[in-house]
């Protein structure tokens, strides 16, 4: 009697296995519906087992159904071995890198396949038949019962083959497989081939689709799980692009790094060659000069900008915060004009703090640099007569100085409905009266913006339409304690 309890217990998980599988979505690969197949063929093997037992207790062991019943078991046995065959087949494959696929199977493997799955048909058929036609016998006694006869030594046979087969191919092609497939198919075989021994040695023991449950099962939560599989796909997708992340950073660093070199020599030259042009009071060589140099600018400004812009879209710049002397950083902030006053010499530049400055910060100078650096250019480039002036100003509280930064240009200016266009990437603004301006690709003020929100600062624009523009920036960044001021 407890050979049915366990029956039925068996038969409601592989059912409850084969719901939960079939509620779940999963790719319409041939191997998900091989594992199909084999559920639905085990499920099939728990009812013609229940069947064979119920029928065995009430019409003897001699009786013609039951035997007729019991060879469909074996039948049973030889179908699951069969496709569970065609399951190794396709778990140990070899699948390329960025393959085209023809539902879950390689595309100039799908001929082998249709092959090996008739063959095995064909298989499954022949030995089918035969365990069929071969003699029988049922004992049963004290609850005790199994099969015996010619059929069951043929299954024997064939199933011993089948374990050998899985074996050779697991060898065979062990380095085609995915790591994480090696290790469940190898237990599999290890207990199909226990069950084969176990029946051979002591037949009482009907543990065959017990065993072909739990293999499902294994099956399920190594392999088939469709949740697995996503969570193992977006694993290797995170890890590629936790590469190609890494791969482009160091380039945009390396690239932004020969920028700046060939930038630097390319100053110097045409700062030379200047020198040269002014001794000989050589106007058009002068005229030309400067208007290489000023493209030049444009040029790296465009490139640095770019490259800025796309860590910034990336989430990869961060800043370094150190600490730095302020007068090195206001030293740096007052001959940045000298690179764009190129044919601008007469717009009058100011720079003045407003009042004092702790003498050390703690914040990334690079960065704060660029932010002068941004708006500076971006003054330059829209003002073609008049001023341009930059104040600094400070406050401080709990260790925390704030940087008040302000820009003002006497330039063509904004109109008030443009403004809220002016950090969005890739706005133009309409710039009626400076067509010629029009350098340069918009970033310049999208990645101040960046830098100033990494800084928990906040920038402001106010302008008159021909009349000019204010940029006000401001910035925290950390004291130290017992700092003198500038």
């Amino acid at each position: 009697m407890w050979n049915l309890v366990f029956l039925f217990s068996g038969f409601l998980l592989i059912l409850l296995l084969l719901i939960v599988f079939r509620t779940k979505k999963t790719n319409p690969f041939v191997e998900n519906r091989i594992f199909l197949i084999l559920t639905i063929t085990n499920l099939i093997g728990f009812i013609t087992e229940i069947m064979a037992q119920i029928t065995l207790r009430l019409l003897g062991q001699d009786n013609v159904l039951v035997i007729v019943i019991g060879k469909f078991y074996l039948i049973y046995i030889l179908v699951w071995m069969g496709i569970f065959s065609i399951y190794v087949y396709l778990v140990t494959r070899k699948v390329k890198e960025n393959e085209p696929t023809e539902q879950g199977i390689s595309a100039d493997k799908t001929k082998n396949y249709k092959v090996m799955r008739l063959i095995h048909i064909i298989i499954i058929s022949i030995t089918a038949i035969i365990c069929y036609l071969l003699p029988m016998l049922i004992y049963y006694e004290n609850d005790a019962m199994y099969s015996h006869g010619t059929a069951v030594k043929f299954l024997m046979v064939i199933s011993t083959i089948y374990v050998g087969l899985w074996i050779i191919r697991l060898i065979l092609n062990y380095k085609m497989m995915r790591n994480k497939k090696v290790l469940p198919i190898l237990t599999i075989i290890v207990l199909l081939s226990a069950n084969v021994i176990i029946q051979v040695i002591n037949p009482t023991i009907l543990i065959a689709t017990f065993t072909m449950m739990f293999t499902c099962y294994v099956l399920y939560f190594t392999i088939e799980n469709p949740d697995l599989k996503i969570i193992e796909k977006l694993n290797k997708a995170n890890i590629k692009a936790e590469s190609s992340i890494k791969i482009k950073d160091e380039f945009l660093k390396q690239l932004g790094h020969e920028t700046n070199t060939v930038m630097n020599l390319f100053e110097t030259s045409m700062s030379s060659i200047k020198e040269i042009a002014e001794r000989k009071k050589d106007k058009e060589l002068i005229e030309w000069t400067n208007y290489a140099y000023s493209s030049a600018i444009s040029l790296a400004d465009m490139i640095r900008n770019s490259l800025a812009s796309a860590r910034f879209k990336s989430g990869d710049i961060t800043l370094e915060n150190k600490l730095y002397k302020t007068k090195d950083l206001i030293d740096e902030v007052k001959i940045l004009p000298m690179r764009f006053k190129t044919n601008k010499e007469h717009i009058k530049f100011e720079f003045k703090v407003i009042n004092s400055l702790p003498l050390m910060l703690i914040g990334d100078k690079a960065a704060t640099k660029e932010i002068f650096y941004n708006l500076i250019s971006n003054a330059y480039k829209y003002t073609n007569d008049g001023f341009i002036k930059v104040k600094i100003k400070s406050s401080s509280l709990n260790n925390i100085c704030t940087i008040k930064i302000i820009i003002e240009d006497s330039g063509i200016g904004i109109k008030k409905n443009d403004i809220k266009n002016l950090f969005n990437r890739f706005e133009r603004i309409d710039f009626e009266h400076n067509q010629s301006d029009k350098r340069g690709i918009g970033l310049g003020l999208i990645n101040t913006k960046e830098i100033v929100k990494l800084m928990d600062g906040d920038i402001t624009v106010g302008s008159v339409f021909g009349k000019g523009s204010i940029f006000t920036v401001e910035i925290k960044q950390k004291m130290v304690v017992n700092n003198n001021e500038l």
